[in-house]
């Protein structure tokens, strides 16, 4: 008696498989077996935290981020090195920004062109965000000419200025930081290991991060109420409309330093060479709350590097930072040009 045709067609599928299976050199019971482990793998996957897209405690890297356990070619260092001098020297040469001239575009602000040139050559972001003061002089200057209002020398419109000048600045932070990828030196490899507290997730280090975020929560209303004692501060808003517009000048101006040296700067170099530039800046641009400006540099340095060791803590440094310039601009920029 002669099997049904359905039946020796699937037997004669069967055996094909096992053939099949034979020549690929395993047996059908492994091929579930090799199955069941890809479908563990992915739950693996799904479960295990993604690859960081990021420096740590930063925001999501653009596509083509590069890996950390590579040193940058020695050429490249030698570029960053003679660029971060030519920006210590545009800055030096500067002109303040909390003063009652008008912006103007100068001979010195072609460094900005430089600075974009070794962006091209080099894709590191810290090339853009030193090129940040010369576009913000060509911008301002442009909207001067449109509106020869906004040239006028006085409080008012020199308030005016700096808070577009400081809402441009964070606009162009952010589209750094969100479009160009950050090469951060060092990190992973030997020479990375000379940055302090990197890679270090002792209980020391949180409780060091611990104070350091809790002293910038409460900094802030320890120098608005010290301020208002000196009579620095005006907290009594018999002119809140003063009061606003320090607001939104030192809200987006401590944003955008945080955004442009912390977010980008930071991610794409490290932490001491991120803290030794900008500290530097300070002291050669000599523009702030301290009058000496070597105490007020090596202040800058640790405020900078200290800040650094809680980069993934944004609110704390967000409104530490935006403190700090509400104090520094009810001290330099008053009715009356103080310099």
């Amino acid at each position: 008696m002669e099997e049904p045709a359905a039946e020796r067609t699937m037997e004669e599928q069967t055996l094909a498989q096992d053939e099949k299976n034979a020549l690929m050199g395993h047996s059908g019971d492994d091929s579930k077996e090799r199955r069941r482990d890809l479908l563990d793998f992915y739950d693996i996957l799904k479960t295990k935290d993604p690859p960081p897209t990021s420096h740590p405690g930063g925001f999501p890297q653009p596509s083509g981020y590069v890996t950390e356990n590579e040193d940058p070619p020695a050429d490249s260092m030698y570029l960053f090195a003679a660029m971060s001098a030519g920006y210590l020297y545009y800055r030096a040469e500067a002109e303040y920004t909390f003063a009652l001239n008008p912006f103007s575009v100068g001979w010195d602000d072609c460094w900005g062109l430089v600075f974009i040139a070794c962006f091209f050559y080099t894709k590191r972001a810290t090339y853009l965000i030193f090129a940040v003061n010369p576009a913000r002089d060509v911008v301002i200057s442009f909207l001067q000419w449109i509106w020869p209002q906004l040239a006028n020398r006085d409080y008012s419109t020199e308030l005016n200025r700096d808070i577009m000048s400081a809402v441009f600045q964070l606009a162009y932070g952010i589209t750094v930081m969100l479009t160009v990828r950050r090469q951060p030196i060092g990190m992973g490899t030997e020479w990375g290991k000379l940055v302090p507290f990197v890679g270090n997730d002792s209980p020391g280090l949180r409780m060091y991060q611990f104070t350091i975020v809790t002293l910038a929560l409460i900094t802030p209303f320890f120098m608005w109420y010290f301020g208002n004692a000196l009579g620095i501060i005006d907290v009594t808003l018999t002119n809140p409309r003063e009061i606003f517009l320090h607001l939104c000048l030192a809200v987006p101006l401590g944003l955008s330093e945080e955004i442009t040296w912390r977010e980008v700067v930071d991610q794409d170099t490290n932490n001491v060479i991120a803290s030794f530039i900008w500290g530097v800046d300070h002291f050669v641009s000599g523009e702030g709350a301290i009058d000496n400006p070597y105490v007020y540099g090596v202040c800058a340095v640790l405020y900078a590097f200290h800040v650094g060791i809680i980069t993934k803590y944004k609110f704390p440094r967000y409104l530490n930072h935006s403190a700090i310039e509400f104090l520094v601009i009810n001290l330099l920029l008053v009715p009356g040009d103080r310099r």
